[in-house]
């Protein structure tokens, strides 16, 4: 089992975690809607510059990505009718290009929310 709390864990499984959840994106990469003629396009990450005079990060595209950590956040989900304790929760903002008769017609904003669950997550 790797640790990844001191990095050693497997880039491969982390790449293809990465992966699946933009896999996963049900708002993404959509065909063309007969009707309406719009389609989406691929997933993009907000990525922030490095600030300045900080210290060089061991794994700058990590380090680099926009997000909001909401430690003890305490709340419950509900996911298929089972009640989950959301202890600790992630929002990371993305945008996709929304095309119009395949002409590039607007950028939409959405978030991904993911909620670490447990009795003692996040403590």
């Amino acid at each position: 089992m790797s640790d990844k709390r001191n990095g050693s864990g497997s880039g491969d499984e982390m790449t293809a975690l990465g992966e699946l959840i933009c896999r996963l994106n049900p708002y993404t990469e959509l065909p063309e809607d007969r009707q309406t003629g719009l389609k989406t396009g691929e997933m993009e990450l907000k990525m922030l510059p490095d600030p300045p005079g900080g210290p060089p990060s061991k794994f700058p595209v990590v380090a680099n990505i926009e997000l909001e950590l909401a430690s003890n956040y305490n709340a419950q989900w509900t996911l298929r009718g089972q009640t989950l304790n959301v202890k600790t929760a992630v929002r990371i903002p993305y945008r996709f290009p929304v095309f119009k008769n395949g002409d590039f017609a607007y950028w939409q904003t959405e978030n991904l929310l993911i909620g670490f669950a447990g009795d003692q997550g996040g403590g």
